[in-house]
């Protein structure tokens, strides 16, 4: 006579039947989508570039420093901007060439597009699938451009942030990189976002800094080129 399974022992095997029929039955890992073709859109330099100094003044009445401190960071930041209004226009061209030049010798095709639609009041908003490409979609952008002094230091450092995009087709919804690398004084150490910048780009004073303007523009170009070897580097993976 043959045995009777137990209830239990039969719920078992009835789960494992289904387990192994859903494991069976279940897809194989789609392959990633290969970017081999890249329409860079070309880099706008950014609206302006300005100072800021954040040094922290202890037993001060935190308001009257507060107000000092902005009005002399809002005309620190125009004489500042006026002294480095060459270099501000060049840096969207220069760093929509590094960045081309960066991806072609990591073995992309890299094509700039020209005459890209942008709004008037948000030159960023950009609808993609309206570009002349059928190529993934790369949009790269200035998100802070400054020299910058902490509130525990009076040396100014470069901070340059950009962002980027990469959309594998025009009329992609998601995003197969999304990223912000920091250069200079955002920058914290060793970490794939983080470009610290070389200390010969420092500055003790605002003074200083104005004086050797001409240094302050090289660190902008040290910083442009860095961010596309990153950004080549992190679109190889």
């Amino acid at each position: 006579m043959r045995k009777k399974i137990p209830a239990t022992a039969a719920w078992l095997v009835l789960a494992a039947v289904f387990i192994l029929g859903g494991c069976a039955s279940k897809r194989p890992a789609q392959p990633k989508e290969v970017i081999q073709k890249i329409s860079l859109i070309p880099v706008m330099p950014p609206a302006s570039l300005y100072t800021k100094n954040d040094l922290f003044i202890p037993f001060a009445p935190p308001l009257p420093v507060h107000l000092a401190s902005t009005a002399a960071n809002r005309n620190k930041s125009a004489e500042f901007n006026q002294k480095m209004e060459s270099t501000r226009l060049m840096l969207g061209s220069k760093l929509t060439s590094a960045i081309q030049e960066e991806l072609q010798s990591a073995g992309f095709e890299v094509t700039v597009l020209n005459n890209v639609e942008r709004h008037k009041d948000d030159p960023e908003d950009i609808d993609y699938a309206k570009l002349p490409t059928r190529n993934a979609v790369l949009h790269v952008w200035f998100s802070d451009v400054s020299m910058y002094s902490s509130r525990m230091s009076s040396v100014y450092l470069p901070r340059m942030n950009v962002s980027t995009h990469l959309l594998p087709r025009p009329e992609s919804e998601d995003a197969v990189y999304s990223e912000t690398l920091y250069y200079g004084a955002d920058s914290r150490g060793d970490k794939y976002w983080s470009i610290p910048s070389d200390p010969k780009y420092s500055y003790p004073s605002f003074n200083e800094m104005i004086d050797r303007a001409d240094d302050v523009a090289q660190g902008y170009e040290a910083g442009l080129q860095a961010i596309a070897k990153r950004l080549s580097r992190e679109l190889r993976k």
